[in-house]
């Protein structure tokens, strides 16, 4: 029996549970000819025949042909690849679904409290930086008139964990993931300018907040009192689709904080003389610098 589905995506997000899938779990002689793109196709084919979430796979699959349809293109896998990628499907979701070890849990209650601290760091040198552009817009600067942050946040293996780099000194040539040190990576936990008073709101909501984003809460009887989860640690494991029993894999935590000074002109070029308007400064509305709130 053939199954067929038309894919119209691309595999850009490096933070999705395909892709954590092809790198830790595909077996590693089909990493090289079945990408994250292609587990998402056959994924969709037999997602309800493999009833993935009761860990339960036929004794044999079909083939399969994906057709990427953006690109053109048709792919067709045979059975035997299909039911392995299938398997790795279900061994992360199994990882995803399982009870914790003591270990386990102890190194992500571990990290969670880290984290709570360094988003707090984090908030603080955002906010810094915020203010110093914001400044620098209200100057008059000719060559600024907007500006944006963006933070990203990389995770990385502790050196003894199978993909470190002392464990695997030549991942560089590997094409399809030249890194295989990182874990997983965003930028979605802080977007744009953010001030010392927004930031002390009681409604504030993002880095460094006191909300709790423990999505497990409701599973505790009261008096269990579950642990409060930062905005990152709930990013690890409900939006990058990173396991909680994984979580002592991480060693290393990479921040970088990209400042994007912006400028535009509106061009005339008709008549002698070349007339240029500058665009208006894009001031946030509500803006307060630290020494105003004081």
């Amino acid at each position: 029996m053939l199954k067929m589905t038309t894919a119209r995506f691309l595999i850009e997000n490096r933070d999705s549970d395909v892709r954590y899938i092809h790198k830790y779990y595909l077996p590693q002689d089909l990493r090289g000819h079945i990408f994250p793109a292609d587990i998402q196709g056959i994924r969709r084919c037999f997602h309800n025949e493999c009833e993935l979430w009761e860990e339960c796979i036929p004794e044999k699959l079909p083939d399969c042909v994906i057709t990427y349809s953006d690109i053109g293109m048709e792919k067709r896998i045979n059975g035997e690849t299909t039911q392995q990628v299938m398997a790795a499907c279900r061994a992360y979701y199994y990882n995803c679904r399982a009870e914790l070890t003591s270990e386990e849990e102890q190194a992500a209650l571990n990290l969670n409290h880290w984290l709570i601290g360094w988003e707090k760091e984090l908030l603080a040198r955002c906010i810094q930086i915020s203010e110093t552009m914001e400044r620098q817009v209200r100057s008059g600067d000719r060559w600024l008139t907007n500006y944006e942050i963006d933070v990203t946040v990389y995770f990385y293996v502790r050196d003894d964990d199978p993909f470190s780099d002392e464990n695997m000194p030549d991942s560089w040539q590997n094409e399809i993931e030249c890194d295989s040190q990182l874990l997983c990576e965003t930028s979605m936990i802080c977007r744009g300018p953010i001030s010392a008073e927004k930031a002390a709101r009681i409604d504030y909501w993002g880095i460094g907040d006191s909300v709790d984003h423990n999505d497990f809460s409701s599973h505790y009887a009261d008096h269990e009192r579950p642990e409060r989860h930062c905005l990152t640690f709930h990013e690890l494991y409900d939006h990058l689709y990173f396991p909680r029993k994984h979580m002592r894999r991480i060693g290393y935590v990479s921040t970088d904080i990209v400042v994007r000074h912006q400028n535009g002109f509106s061009v005339d070029l008709n008549g002698e003389i070349v007339v240029a308007v500058r665009d208006d400064a894009r001031i946030r509305e509500n803006f307060e610098f630290y020494e105003d709130l004081a």
